[in-house]
């Protein structure tokens, strides 16, 4: 009997709703149009009625609607469903003439402005939305007051819908088809990074500085920003590729055998460089967690400078503090360094030397040696600079550690 009961309430419970469905279909059926006079006229877009939806249901149930729909979805008869359809319609155009005593509109006949229509017929307001068609076009549903009527006004947006109101000429970008390879990443080893930037708005892109690769931990934690692409252009409608390789040799960010790479744009405000915005920032960053294989786990804890102040054509002795942290001893292990300028937005990495051979043992700590001469220091340009600092044998880069160093003349 309980199980009787719950399936009719469940049948109850599905014959509302697509009734509800049917209603709303009846009401905005004949309502879509183009409003190209919307800003040159008094009675701007396509009007329909706001719905008194208390007399549109009273309607259906003492006229007998839902007692024809009930019989349409047992027999499939047409002649049935017909009779349904003119019912639900004569209650709709019932409602829809109710009389309204009231109407408030929170932006007046503003497109651009998500406003709140209340009304008798909406005590707790009616706010402005966009609306989808069947067709595939979106039009803003625009709530008025008309003579102190609550009324819905369609309007077709040169720019499109979004939340409630016409967007202004836009740009809008998009990070897609983000991909890595090889899957898993070979730790040690380059791996290849790719992804299109499309420009999804209605013009140039503006204070865009580029795309920023950054790998983490996999909750986002101990970032750091191995590769950058330069672009601060994309046309409207414009998709560009890009592609480029990064190494996996930051063993700091590997929780679990896994990493998170991730892929944002980056803009260029008044504050300095944040996360770009548009009329959509959703997809403005895009990432995921990659297992990382072949782990091996040597440090380098720290690196100074001797002189610590670098000047143009002067000698400079760095100091590499590496660690052994591993299970097992090494050979042939070298510490490489290289300077990483940006003279005119493009990156350029500058391989500066390397130690002499050295070997290291399970556990043990050694400082090891780099040598910059003038020759080098003195074709380095003035300012600060990133120095990157990697160990590595003629097999893989074991770690690599980055700091910034300033070059005085």
């Amino acid at each position: 009997m309980n199980k009787d009961i719950a399936n009719y309430s469940l049948y109850l419970i599905a014959i509302v709703g697509i009734i509800a469905i049917v209603g709303i279909f009846v009401m905005l059926y004949n309502n879509e149009f183009t409003a190209s006079q919307l800003l040159n006229s008094d009675e701007k877009g396509i009007t329909a009625k706001a719905i008194n939806w208390a007399a549109y249901w009273g309607c259906m149930k003492t006229d007998g609607c839902n007692d024809l729909f009930k019989q349409y979805t047992q027999t499939k008869d047409k002649t049935i469903q017909n009779k349904y359809l003119e019912c639900s319609k004569q209650c709709n155009k019932n409602a829809q003439n109710q009389q309204q005593t009231y109407c408030s509109d929170s932006d007046g006949y503003d497109i651009f402005t998500k406003g709140k229509v209340v009304s008798n017929y909406y005590p707790l307001g009616k706010e402005d939305s966009c609306q989808k068609f069947k067709t595939g076009k979106t039009q803003l549903l625009e709530g008025v007051c008309i003579n102190n009527k609550h009324i819905f006004k369609y309007i077709d947006c040169t720019f499109g819908c979004n939340e409630g109101i016409c967007l202004k000429e836009f740009f809008d970008l998009a990070i897609t088809n983000f991909m890595i390879e090889p899957i898993p990443i070979v730790y040690g080893e380059d791996f290849k990074v790719s992804y299109d930037v499309t420009n999804m708005g209605s013009k140039d892109t503006e204070n865009l500085l580029g795309v920023q690769v950054i790998i983490c931990k996999p909750d986002e934690t101990s970032c750091h920003i191995p590769g950058y692409t330069y672009e601060s252009l994309i046309k409207s409608g414009e998709t560009k590729h890009y592609t480029f390789e990064l190494p996996m040799t930051f063993n700091a960010n590997i929780v679990d055998n896994k990493v998170k790479v991730i892929a944002g744009l980056v803009g260029k405000y008044d504050g300095g460089y944040k996360v770009f915005e548009d009329a959509d920032n959703s997809n403005n960053v895009v990432g995921d967690v990659f297992d990382v294989i072949d782990i091996t786990y040597i440090e380098i804890n720290s690196v100074d400078a001797d002189p610590s102040i670098i000047k143009q054509g002067e000698d400079v002795t760095f100091y590499v503090e590496v660690e052994n942290m591993d299970d097992v001893n090494y050979e042939n292990l070298f510490v490489k360094f290289s300077l990483t300028i940006e003279p005119d937005e493009t990156t350029v990495n500058i391989i500066l030397g390397e130690s002499s051979p050295f070997s290291l043992k399970l556990g043990e700590k050694q400082l090891v040696e780099v040598k910059m001469n003038s020759d080098l220091t003195k074709k380095i340009p003035v300012g600060t600079h990133a120095f990157s600092f990697s160990v590595y044998d003629y097999q893989k880069i074991h770690t690599t550690y980055t700091l910034g160093l300033k070059i005085e003349s």
